[in-house]
């Protein structure tokens, strides 16, 4: 899952330069993606300091969200959406602590025709919808298993190996999800693909290096700008090395836990 390796496999091993060793016993614990029983796990803790996690909105949906966070010491979600929403559902306020890349860097090769779409197959829906204006398009998409269109199987490695082919990724949005991270465009750029993304509030901070709007206004774009494409993208490039590297949220994590 995202969130695991987001959240919790990259985090655990960058908070290791800075002091901080993960076990099944600490002085602090950490609940990502809070389950039915976090709650009761958070009050076994007793004295012992507790951070909760939260990277997507359940509250409406499961009531242990909102309890987990008002019996957490710390709260920690990943996209400032996400922090007004903790707000809005409990009163409390969260630590945003961005996800980081996990893909393989790559020179720019944002000026092409090849294009890819990559996530879990719940998105594909927003996908889905755009595929009447993507007909003799060279689409490859990456995802897990469905039967709703050819794909590859997800893995970090095939998902490597179809960035470094592709020109451009597709990130089309559906309303609700406004409070999620942007860290499959984040990947892409990472990889050096250029960015066509429908508007999202997490989008919008790269703005100056993708195109952020209307999908059919973005294939017009391209065409007549592709000289800019991959300046743009080594822009971007530069940007999230000094904000989404691993260490940088490695640091951030442990700066959290230091104020413990």
């Amino acid at each position: 899952m995202a969130s695991y390796r987001y959240r919790v496999a990259i985090p655990a091993q960058q908070v290791k330069p800075h002091g901080y060793e993960v076990a099944d016993e600490g002085d602090i614990v950490v609940f990502s993606k809070p389950s039915k029983n976090t709650p009761e796990h958070i009050r076994i803790c007793g004295d012992t300091p507790s951070v909760v996690d939260i990277c997507d909105d359940h509250f409406d949906r499961w009531p242990h969200y909102a309890e987990s966070c008002r019996r957490a010491t710390r709260i920690t979600c990943p996209t400032p959406v996400m922090a007004d929403r903790i707000k809005a559902a409990t009163g409390k306020e969260a630590t945003v602590i961005a996800d980081p890349y996990e893909v393989d860097a790559g020179k720019p090769h944002g000026n092409g025709s090849r294009f890819i779409w990559f996530g879990h197959q719940c998105n594909l829906p927003a996908m889905s919808r755009l595929f009447p204006m993507l007909d003799g398009i060279d689409l490859r998409i990456v995802t897990g298993p469905n039967d709703q269109v050819p794909h590859r199987q997800w893995s970090l490695e095939a998902l490597n190996q179809e960035l470094a082919l592709a020109n451009v990724a597709l990130f089309p949005t559906l309303p609700g999800h406004e409070y999620k991270s942007p860290n499959r465009l984040v990947n892409a750029l990472r990889a050096g693909v250029f960015a066509i993304c429908e508007d999202h509030p997490a989008y919008r901070e790269f703005s100056s290096f993708v195109w952020v709007g209307d999908v059919a206004g973005a294939f017009q774009w391209l065409r007549a700008f592709s000289d800019e494409i991959n300046d743009r993208v080594s822009e971007a490039q530069n940007y999230i090395e000094g904000k989404y590297a691993p260490e940088i949220i490695g640091k951030q994590w442990s700066d959290l836990f230091a104020s413990i």
